[in-house]
């Protein structure tokens, strides 16, 4: 063990374990990879899962907004084409099935990123609850007006 003396106090430094355990958690309890909360549901039939327009009526396309896409995939699917998000959700079961709803728009104001112009929008919804489980913005940032304050 050092003990340091770093201005002016002593400072004991210590060897960390190789897998630390979430404090507050059992560790016999612990599950490094746990059971999906959403589950691989691709045998189940469209007709068992929300419909096309549920998800439509869900996101109100605003004025200006146009529809690119609504497709029916599984999560696996969905998160090949979206480079960033690897291990978005480690509870969506690769075989859940998603509606992934493409959207574009001239001017688009996402709440953390600011204005966005001439974006694309990605969204992916659980097709068995509308859960939405992933989004993606894409386009030419112009900024958050707080960042210019």
């Amino acid at each position: 063990m050092l003990a340091p003396i770093v201005g002016g106090s002593v400072v004991f430094a210590q060897q960390i374990t190789q897998n630390p355990q979430p404090l507050g958690q059992d560790p016999i309890k612990y599950i490094d990879n746990p059971t999906p909360k959403l589950p691989a549901n691709q045998s189940l039939p469209q007709s068992q899962l929300i419909s096309r327009d549920s998800i439509l009526a869900q996101t109100k396309v605003p004025n200006g907004g146009k529809i690119i896409s609504l497709e029916l995939k599984t999560w696996q699917e969905h998160l090949s084409q979206q480079k960033e998000a690897k291990g978005a959700a480690p509870l969506v079961a690769d075989g859940c099935q998603v509606w992934e709803l493409k959207t574009s728009y001239p001017e688009y104001y996402h709440f953390k990123l600011g204005s966005v112009k001439n974006a694309v929008v990605t969204q992916a919804f659980d097709a068995e609850t509308g859960l939405l489980l992933h989004q993606r913005t894409q386009g030419d940032f112009a900024g958050h007006p707080a960042q210019f304050q």
